[in-house]
């Protein structure tokens, strides 16, 4: 969550949630801007795309960022983040989208 306030403060159009102990496969970055550009074309606003399993590999558009954060903070005394996360993505407008090759691990 601390690093979500940091993050807030640059410039970018989507955040990447990963694990600190994830690994990338090789392609993942060209997967990965595939299945945003797809996600994007196909949805319009979505509220997150997943494209790996638990907290990993989930892209939040930046103006979503903001309320997911406030929302894991929220419930951190009862879920755990990834299904917080998962409970914040499937109340929120827009669809949770999940890429059909999301195996990127």
């Amino acid at each position: 969550s601390a690093a979500l306030r940091i993050a807030l403060r640059s410039e970018f159009a989507y955040a990447l949630l990963l694990e600190d102990d994830w690994v990338a496969c090789h392609g993942f970055l060209g997967g990965l801007l595939t299945a945003t550009a797809r996600a994007a074309a196909v949805h319009g606003r979505f509220s997150a795309l997943r494209v790996s399993y638990g907290l990993n590999g989930i892209v939040v558009p930046r103006d979503r960022v903001a309320s997911l954060r406030e929302h894991v903070e929220r419930r951190a005394a009862a879920k755990p983040p990834d299904l917080a996360f998962t409970e914040w993505a499937l109340a929120a407008d827009g669809a949770l989208v999940a890429y059909r090759h999301n195996l990127f691990v």
